[in-house]
């Protein structure tokens, strides 16, 4: 399986190292200049909060997602603390609602709802094992397409990845970064 097909692929065990290996392919590519994000395919665009560097794929890679650094460093320093946002079709629709994407997504560890919608998209998030001095957090959610074919929800997960000498830095930018983001109607 190509290794960004498989960022959509659904298996429990592996998913959240899926999605990790996802999110750093993202954010090992040069910066970008623009302050908004679009993606017609998935339906978003996004702000992006000022003085947030964004790192974003290149063709041939499929565009589903970005990372930004809130704080100072570049998109190939992997010690920079970063937020990654990754979209994928829950084309198999064994996810029904954000609680049950969540449930395999952050397992073994509990999810809770997270205060701020992505656009009237709930998000739960969960706290991810990390590297002594990181802490690493997901925030996912589920939003129906609307259409009608197989592939009728959007997953999106959001990635935090931050030093904890400034994660409430880190996490303030995260809530910036969701307020701006705008789901097609």
């Amino acid at each position: 399986m190509p290794f960004m097909a498989a960022c959509s692929a659904r298996k429990p065990r592996v998913q959240l190292g899926m999605a990790s290996a996802c999110i750093a392919a993202l954010a090992s590519i040069g910066p970008a200049t623009a302050n908004t994000y679009h993606n017609e395919a998935f339906g978003i665009s996004v702000e992006i909060p000022g003085g947030m560097r964004t790192c974003r794929s290149s063709p041939p890679t499929p565009d589903r997602g970005f990372a930004v650094l809130p704080l100072d460093g570049g998109c190939d320093d992997g010690d920079a603390p970063r937020i990654s946002l990754s979209l994928s079709y829950n084309a198999s629709l064994e996810h029904r609602t954000t609680r049950e994407v969540a449930r395999d997504w952050c397992s073994p560890m509990p999810a809770k709802w997270a205060t701020v919608p992505a656009d009237g998209v709930r998000l739960m998030e969960c706290a991810r094992p990390s590297q002594p001095g990181l802490e690493t957090r997901l925030y996912i959610g589920l939003r129906s397409t609307n259409e009608e074919w197989f592939g009728q929800w959007t997953v999106v997960a959001i990635q935090l990845q931050c030093r904890t000498d400034v994660l409430h830095a880190c996490t303030r930018a995260v809530g910036e970064l969701v307020r701006g983001i705008r789901w097609r109607r």
